[in-house]
Protein backbone atom coordinates (compact mmCIF):
# COMPACT_ATOMS: atom_id res chain seq x y z
CA UNK A 1 0.00 0.00 0.00
CA UNK A 2 1.06 3.60 -0.59
CA UNK A 3 0.66 6.39 1.82
CA UNK A 4 -0.28 9.19 0.45
CA UNK A 5 2.03 12.10 -0.70
CA UNK A 6 1.19 16.10 1.29
CA UNK A 7 3.19 18.50 0.19
CA UNK A 8 6.02 16.77 -1.19
CA UNK A 9 6.82 15.32 2.58
CA UNK A 10 9.36 12.64 2.38
CA UNK A 11 9.02 9.66 5.39
CA UNK A 12 11.48 7.57 6.32
CA UNK A 13 11.32 3.74 6.63
CA UNK A 14 10.93 3.94 10.80
CA UNK A 15 8.35 6.70 10.20
CA UNK A 16 6.73 4.47 7.31
CA UNK A 17 6.65 1.31 9.45
CA UNK A 18 5.37 3.65 12.78
CA UNK A 19 2.30 5.15 10.83
CA UNK A 20 1.50 1.10 9.86
CA UNK A 21 1.50 -0.42 12.83
CA UNK A 22 -0.28 3.08 14.42
CA UNK A 23 -3.35 2.29 12.05
CA UNK A 24 -3.63 -1.15 12.40
CA UNK A 25 -3.36 -0.19 16.67
CA UNK A 26 -6.87 1.30 16.01
CA UNK A 27 -8.36 -2.42 14.62
CA UNK A 28 -6.46 -4.05 17.73
CA UNK A 29 -5.34 -6.23 14.53
CA UNK A 30 -2.25 -7.60 14.60
CA UNK A 31 0.03 -6.97 11.23
CA UNK A 32 3.66 -7.58 10.16
CA UNK A 33 5.54 -5.27 8.57
CA UNK A 34 7.00 -6.69 5.78
CA UNK A 35 8.76 -4.28 3.35
CA UNK A 36 8.93 -0.50 3.42
CA UNK A 37 9.61 1.81 0.18
CA UNK A 38 11.17 5.22 -0.24
CA UNK A 39 12.11 5.54 -3.73
CA UNK A 40 9.62 4.01 -6.24
CA UNK A 41 7.17 5.40 -4.23
CA UNK A 42 6.47 6.22 -0.06
CA UNK A 43 5.33 2.93 0.98
CA UNK A 44 5.03 -0.64 2.42
CA UNK A 45 4.02 -4.25 2.85
CA UNK A 46 2.46 -5.62 5.59
CA UNK A 47 0.76 -9.01 6.19
CA UNK A 48 -2.18 -8.65 8.50
CA UNK A 49 -6.29 -9.30 8.80
CA UNK A 50 -8.94 -7.68 6.37
CA UNK A 51 -9.89 -5.53 9.37
CA UNK A 52 -6.26 -4.15 8.95
CA UNK A 53 -6.79 -3.80 4.93
CA UNK A 54 -9.73 -2.12 5.89
CA UNK A 55 -9.07 0.72 7.96
CA UNK A 56 -5.93 1.13 5.49
CA UNK A 57 -8.50 1.93 2.60
CA UNK A 58 -10.31 4.32 4.93
CA UNK A 59 -6.95 6.06 5.98
CA UNK A 60 -7.07 9.87 3.87
CA UNK A 61 -3.33 9.33 4.27
CA UNK A 62 -2.79 6.12 2.20
CA UNK A 63 -3.76 6.39 -1.58
CA UNK A 64 -4.63 2.77 -2.03
CA UNK A 65 -4.36 -0.47 -0.63
CA UNK A 66 -3.95 -3.30 -3.10
CA UNK A 67 -3.11 -7.27 -2.62
CA UNK A 68 0.39 -8.92 -2.95
CA UNK A 69 -0.17 -10.46 -6.95
CA UNK A 70 1.54 -13.24 -7.77
CA UNK A 71 4.02 -12.71 -10.60
CA UNK A 72 5.77 -15.43 -13.09
CA UNK A 73 8.36 -16.00 -15.52
CA UNK A 74 6.72 -14.94 -19.13
CA UNK A 75 9.01 -17.61 -21.19
CA UNK A 76 8.42 -20.44 -23.51
CA UNK A 77 10.82 -23.12 -22.75
CA UNK A 78 11.40 -24.84 -26.50
CA UNK A 79 13.14 -24.34 -29.06
CA UNK A 80 18.89 -18.95 -33.22
CA UNK A 81 18.27 -16.01 -35.17
CA UNK A 82 17.16 -13.37 -33.39
CA UNK A 83 20.02 -11.13 -33.66
CA UNK A 84 20.37 -11.27 -37.04
CA UNK A 85 16.72 -10.11 -37.86
CA UNK A 86 17.08 -6.91 -35.80
CA UNK A 87 19.71 -5.15 -37.64
CA UNK A 88 18.12 -5.43 -41.22
CA UNK A 89 14.83 -3.96 -42.78
CA UNK A 90 13.79 -7.05 -44.78
CA UNK A 91 14.05 -10.94 -45.19
CA UNK A 92 15.45 -13.46 -45.51
CA UNK A 93 18.31 -13.39 -42.91
CA UNK A 94 21.84 -12.28 -44.32
CA UNK A 95 23.77 -13.72 -41.55
CA UNK A 96 25.02 -11.16 -40.02
CA UNK A 97 24.54 -8.81 -37.22
CA UNK A 98 26.20 -5.35 -37.14
CA UNK A 99 24.03 -2.40 -35.05
CA UNK A 100 24.72 1.21 -35.74
CA UNK A 101 27.51 2.93 -35.17
CA UNK A 102 29.10 -0.75 -34.41
CA UNK A 103 27.94 0.16 -30.41
CA UNK A 104 27.97 -2.07 -28.07
CA UNK A 105 26.29 -0.84 -24.72
CA UNK A 106 29.84 -0.11 -22.95
CA UNK A 107 29.29 2.31 -19.67
CA UNK A 108 25.28 1.48 -19.49
CA UNK A 109 23.59 -0.59 -16.67
CA UNK A 110 21.11 -3.23 -17.77
CA UNK A 111 19.34 -4.15 -14.14
CA UNK A 112 18.05 -7.97 -14.79
CA UNK A 113 14.84 -8.79 -13.18
CA UNK A 114 14.59 -11.98 -13.15
CA UNK A 115 14.97 -15.23 -11.13
CA UNK A 116 18.69 -14.42 -10.88
CA UNK A 117 21.60 -14.48 -13.10
CA UNK A 118 24.82 -16.99 -13.49
CA UNK A 119 27.38 -14.15 -12.92
CA UNK A 120 30.38 -15.86 -13.91
CA UNK A 121 29.53 -17.46 -17.21
CA UNK A 122 31.92 -16.84 -19.74
CA UNK A 123 29.42 -15.31 -21.63
CA UNK A 124 29.53 -12.24 -19.44
CA UNK A 125 33.07 -11.85 -19.66
CA UNK A 126 33.06 -10.71 -16.03
CA UNK A 127 30.79 -7.71 -16.71
CA UNK A 128 27.78 -9.09 -14.68
CA UNK A 129 27.00 -8.54 -10.83
CA UNK A 130 25.18 -9.50 -7.82
CA UNK A 131 22.68 -6.71 -7.03
CA UNK A 132 20.50 -7.93 -4.45
CA UNK A 133 17.91 -10.64 -3.52
CA UNK A 134 14.33 -9.81 -2.63
CA UNK A 135 12.97 -13.14 -3.30
CA UNK A 136 14.44 -16.04 -0.99
CA UNK A 137 18.35 -16.62 0.64
CA UNK A 138 19.78 -17.99 -2.28
CA UNK A 139 21.81 -15.32 -4.39
CA UNK A 140 21.70 -18.02 -7.86
CA UNK A 141 20.09 -18.71 -10.75
CA UNK A 142 16.68 -20.49 -9.69
CA UNK A 143 15.69 -22.50 -13.07
CA UNK A 144 17.87 -20.34 -16.11
CA UNK A 145 15.27 -17.16 -16.95
CA UNK A 146 17.36 -15.37 -16.06
CA UNK A 147 20.77 -16.04 -17.07
CA UNK A 148 19.18 -16.54 -19.84
CA UNK A 149 17.77 -13.13 -20.46
CA UNK A 150 20.74 -11.75 -19.42
CA UNK A 151 22.57 -13.08 -22.32
CA UNK A 152 20.51 -12.07 -24.32
CA UNK A 153 20.58 -8.38 -23.38
CA UNK A 154 24.43 -8.49 -23.12
CA UNK A 155 26.47 -11.89 -23.45
CA UNK A 156 29.75 -11.74 -25.93
CA UNK A 157 27.86 -14.20 -28.45
CA UNK A 158 24.03 -14.36 -28.06
CA UNK A 159 23.89 -10.23 -26.98
CA UNK A 160 22.56 -7.56 -28.50
CA UNK A 161 24.46 -4.79 -26.51
CA UNK A 162 28.09 -7.11 -25.85
CA UNK A 163 30.03 -4.53 -23.54
CA UNK A 164 26.63 -3.58 -21.71
CA UNK A 165 27.69 -3.95 -17.65
CA UNK A 166 24.44 -6.50 -16.37
CA UNK A 167 23.05 -6.40 -12.64
CA UNK A 168 21.38 -9.63 -11.37
CA UNK A 169 18.28 -8.22 -9.59
CA UNK A 170 16.80 -11.49 -8.08
CA UNK A 171 12.95 -10.82 -7.94
CA UNK A 172 11.49 -14.51 -9.04
CA UNK A 173 12.37 -18.00 -8.14
CA UNK A 174 11.90 -20.94 -11.01
CA UNK A 175 7.85 -20.87 -8.98
CA UNK A 176 7.82 -16.90 -9.83
CA UNK A 177 7.41 -14.24 -7.43
CA UNK A 178 4.74 -11.79 -6.25
CA UNK A 179 4.52 -7.68 -6.62
CA UNK A 180 6.18 -8.02 -3.26
CA UNK A 181 9.23 -9.08 -4.51
CA UNK A 182 8.92 -7.07 -8.06
CA UNK A 183 8.69 -3.52 -6.11
CA UNK A 184 11.45 -4.40 -3.56
CA UNK A 185 13.66 -4.91 -6.49
CA UNK A 186 12.29 -1.50 -8.32
CA UNK A 187 12.95 -0.33 -5.08
CA UNK A 188 17.05 -0.70 -4.51
CA UNK A 189 17.48 -0.31 -8.78
CA UNK A 190 16.11 3.28 -8.20
CA UNK A 191 18.66 3.69 -5.52
CA UNK A 192 21.72 1.69 -7.60
CA UNK A 193 20.98 3.32 -10.52
CA UNK A 194 21.29 7.36 -9.82
CA UNK A 195 23.87 9.07 -12.15
CA UNK A 196 23.92 6.07 -14.48
CA UNK A 197 22.68 5.53 -17.64
CA UNK A 198 19.96 2.47 -16.93
CA UNK A 199 17.77 -0.01 -18.47
CA UNK A 200 15.84 -2.48 -16.41
CA UNK A 201 14.03 -5.61 -18.14
CA UNK A 202 11.43 -7.32 -16.29
CA UNK A 203 10.13 -10.45 -18.15
CA UNK A 204 7.76 -11.26 -15.87
CA UNK A 205 3.97 -10.83 -15.61
CA UNK A 206 0.81 -11.26 -13.31
CA UNK A 207 -2.66 -9.81 -12.66
CA UNK A 208 -3.20 -5.86 -12.89
CA UNK A 209 -1.18 -4.21 -10.18
CA UNK A 210 -1.35 -0.73 -9.70
CA UNK A 211 2.03 -0.69 -7.68
CA UNK A 212 3.94 -2.12 -9.93
CA UNK A 213 2.55 -0.01 -12.54
CA UNK A 214 3.03 3.13 -10.16
CA UNK A 215 7.26 2.11 -9.59
CA UNK A 216 7.95 1.59 -12.97
CA UNK A 217 6.45 4.98 -14.11
CA UNK A 218 8.56 6.81 -11.06
CA UNK A 219 11.45 5.06 -11.97
CA UNK A 220 10.97 5.96 -15.75
CA UNK A 221 10.49 9.67 -14.14
CA UNK A 222 14.03 9.26 -13.08
CA UNK A 223 15.41 8.15 -16.25
CA UNK A 224 15.92 4.35 -16.03
CA UNK A 225 14.13 2.96 -18.62
CA UNK A 226 12.29 -0.16 -18.23
CA UNK A 227 11.34 -2.75 -20.95
CA UNK A 228 8.71 -5.79 -19.62
CA UNK A 229 7.18 -8.56 -21.52
CA UNK A 230 3.76 -8.48 -22.92
CA UNK A 231 2.87 -12.18 -21.93
CA UNK A 232 1.77 -15.48 -23.37
CA UNK A 233 -1.60 -15.97 -22.82
CA UNK A 234 -2.41 -14.61 -26.32
CA UNK A 235 -4.78 -11.93 -25.05
CA UNK A 236 -5.00 -8.30 -24.75
CA UNK A 237 -1.50 -6.96 -22.81
CA UNK A 238 -3.63 -4.48 -21.17
CA UNK A 239 -4.85 -6.77 -18.83
CA UNK A 240 -1.40 -7.89 -17.12
CA UNK A 241 1.26 -6.23 -15.14
CA UNK A 242 3.98 -4.95 -15.93
CA UNK A 243 2.75 -5.31 -19.52
CA UNK A 244 -0.06 -2.65 -19.20
CA UNK A 245 2.25 -0.01 -18.03
CA UNK A 246 2.30 3.03 -20.08
CA UNK A 247 5.58 4.38 -19.06
CA UNK A 248 7.18 0.90 -19.74
CA UNK A 249 7.95 -0.49 -23.21
CA UNK A 250 6.36 -3.21 -23.44
CA UNK A 251 7.55 -5.94 -26.17
CA UNK A 252 5.32 -8.77 -28.03
CA UNK A 253 6.92 -11.48 -29.92
CA UNK A 254 7.66 -12.38 -33.60
CA UNK A 255 8.64 -15.66 -35.07
CA UNK A 256 9.74 -15.83 -38.58
CA UNK A 257 8.53 -18.41 -41.22
CA UNK A 258 7.64 -18.92 -45.31
CA UNK A 259 3.95 -18.37 -45.77
CA UNK A 260 2.89 -22.45 -46.81
CA UNK A 261 5.18 -23.42 -43.11
CA UNK A 262 2.24 -21.86 -41.16
CA UNK A 263 3.53 -19.99 -37.36
CA UNK A 264 6.12 -20.89 -34.67
CA UNK A 265 8.80 -22.05 -36.92
CA UNK A 266 12.03 -20.70 -38.01
CA UNK A 267 12.54 -21.93 -41.35
CA UNK A 268 15.80 -21.29 -43.95
CA UNK A 269 14.80 -18.51 -46.39
CA UNK A 270 11.74 -17.26 -44.36
CA UNK A 271 9.96 -14.21 -46.12
CA UNK A 272 7.63 -13.49 -43.50
CA UNK A 273 7.48 -12.11 -39.53
CA UNK A 274 4.89 -13.24 -37.80
CA UNK A 275 3.42 -12.27 -34.55
CA UNK A 276 4.14 -15.78 -31.85
CA UNK A 277 0.90 -17.58 -31.04
CA UNK A 278 1.59 -17.09 -27.41
CA UNK A 279 2.30 -13.50 -27.62
CA UNK A 280 -0.07 -11.10 -25.82
CA UNK A 281 -0.71 -7.61 -28.26
CA UNK A 282 -3.55 -4.71 -28.27
CA UNK A 283 -2.42 -1.08 -27.36
CA UNK A 284 -0.50 -1.73 -24.72
CA UNK A 285 1.95 -3.13 -26.90
CA UNK A 286 4.71 -0.79 -28.14
CA UNK A 287 6.53 -2.62 -30.06
CA UNK A 288 7.69 -6.70 -31.51
CA UNK A 289 10.73 -8.43 -31.19
CA UNK A 290 12.19 -11.92 -31.97
CA UNK A 291 10.98 -14.16 -29.37
CA UNK A 292 10.81 -17.82 -30.55
CA UNK A 293 13.44 -20.00 -30.55
CA UNK A 294 16.25 -17.77 -28.78
CA UNK A 295 19.49 -19.32 -27.92
CA UNK A 296 21.36 -17.69 -24.95
CA UNK A 297 23.32 -18.46 -21.92
CA UNK A 298 21.79 -21.46 -19.62
CA UNK A 299 23.12 -21.26 -15.81
CA UNK A 300 23.42 -24.73 -15.30
CA UNK A 301 27.39 -24.69 -16.73
CA UNK A 302 30.19 -21.60 -16.92
CA UNK A 303 30.05 -21.78 -20.72
CA UNK A 304 26.66 -23.67 -21.81
CA UNK A 305 23.68 -22.80 -23.48
CA UNK A 306 20.17 -23.28 -24.32
CA UNK A 307 17.07 -22.26 -26.25
CA UNK A 308 13.92 -20.73 -24.69
CA UNK A 309 11.00 -19.10 -26.14
CA UNK A 310 8.28 -16.30 -25.19
CA UNK A 311 7.81 -12.80 -24.96
CA UNK A 312 10.42 -13.29 -21.84
CA UNK A 313 12.84 -13.67 -24.86
CA UNK A 314 11.58 -10.81 -26.85
CA UNK A 315 12.06 -8.06 -23.99
CA UNK A 316 15.77 -8.52 -23.63
CA UNK A 317 16.47 -7.63 -27.40
CA UNK A 318 14.41 -4.32 -26.62
CA UNK A 319 16.74 -3.56 -24.03
CA UNK A 320 19.78 -4.26 -25.56
CA UNK A 321 18.48 -1.97 -28.09
CA UNK A 322 17.93 0.62 -25.31
CA UNK A 323 21.57 0.02 -23.80
CA UNK A 324 22.85 1.02 -27.40
CA UNK A 325 20.86 4.44 -27.98
CA UNK A 326 22.10 5.31 -24.34
CA UNK A 327 25.98 4.45 -25.27
CA UNK A 328 25.27 6.80 -28.41
CA UNK A 329 24.36 9.74 -26.56
CA UNK A 330 20.49 9.33 -26.45
CA UNK A 331 18.88 10.47 -22.77
CA UNK A 332 16.07 7.82 -22.23
CA UNK A 333 13.45 10.60 -23.80
CA UNK A 334 15.54 10.16 -26.94
CA UNK A 335 16.14 6.55 -26.48
CA UNK A 336 12.97 5.72 -26.39
CA UNK A 337 11.80 7.79 -29.27
CA UNK A 338 14.45 6.06 -31.30
CA UNK A 339 13.04 3.27 -30.74
CA UNK A 340 9.59 3.61 -31.94
CA UNK A 341 11.24 6.09 -35.17
CA UNK A 342 13.56 3.54 -36.17
CA UNK A 343 11.74 0.47 -36.28
CA UNK A 344 10.74 -1.72 -38.76
CA UNK A 345 7.07 -0.64 -40.05
CA UNK A 346 4.26 -2.71 -41.25
CA UNK A 347 6.24 -6.16 -41.08
CA UNK A 348 4.66 -7.94 -38.54
CA UNK A 349 1.66 -10.50 -39.46
CA UNK A 350 -0.79 -11.09 -37.66
CA UNK A 351 -0.56 -8.00 -35.19
CA UNK A 352 -3.96 -8.04 -33.65
CA UNK A 353 -6.31 -4.87 -33.19
CA UNK A 354 -4.58 -2.30 -31.85
CA UNK A 355 -1.12 -3.31 -31.71
CA UNK A 356 1.47 -1.24 -33.75
CA UNK A 357 3.47 -2.76 -36.53
CA UNK A 358 6.46 -1.98 -35.41
CA UNK A 359 9.85 -4.44 -35.41
CA UNK A 360 12.60 -3.83 -33.23
CA UNK A 361 15.23 -2.19 -35.59
CA UNK A 362 18.97 -0.85 -34.35
CA UNK A 363 20.95 0.18 -37.83
CA UNK A 364 23.40 -1.53 -39.62
CA UNK A 365 27.24 -0.91 -38.90
CA UNK A 366 30.00 -2.29 -40.29
CA UNK A 367 28.91 -4.97 -42.45
CA UNK A 368 30.22 -8.73 -41.97
CA UNK A 369 32.98 -10.04 -44.15
CA UNK A 370 31.62 -12.63 -46.52
CA UNK A 371 33.09 -16.37 -46.36
CA UNK A 372 33.34 -18.27 -49.34
CA UNK A 373 33.71 -21.19 -47.70
CA UNK A 374 30.53 -20.77 -45.34
CA UNK A 375 27.65 -22.10 -46.24
CA UNK A 376 25.41 -19.69 -43.75
CA UNK A 377 24.76 -22.96 -41.31
CA UNK A 378 25.81 -21.80 -37.34
CA UNK A 379 26.78 -24.87 -35.73
CA UNK A 380 26.90 -24.03 -32.01
CA UNK A 381 28.15 -26.33 -28.58
CA UNK A 382 26.82 -27.09 -25.20
CA UNK A 383 23.41 -26.24 -26.60
CA UNK A 384 19.80 -28.12 -24.14
CA UNK A 385 16.97 -27.97 -25.77
CA UNK A 386 14.00 -27.88 -22.92
CA UNK A 387 10.32 -29.19 -24.18
CA UNK A 388 7.29 -27.19 -23.26
CA UNK A 389 5.55 -28.52 -20.32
Amino acid sequence: MRKRQTNAVTYSANDLESFAYGVAQKTRSTIKVLSTYTNVFQGFSVHGTEDAAREFTRNKQVKFVEQNRKMSIAGYKNPIWGLDRIDQRDLPLDNCYAPMGDETGSDVYAYILDTGVRTNHTEFEGRATWGTNTIDDFDEDSGGHGTHVAGTVGGKTYGVAKNVNLVSVKVLTNRGGSSKSVIGGLEWVMGDASGKKAVANLSLGGGKAFSIDLALKNLRDVGVLSVVAAGNDSDDACNYSPARGRRAITVGSVGIASPEAGKNTITEGAEEDIRSSFSNYGECVDIFAPGENIESASHASDSGAIIFQGTSMASPHVAGAIAIHLENGASPVEAEEHLYEQSTKDKVVDKKFRSPNRLLYIGHGTPCEKDSDSDGSFVSENIDILSEK
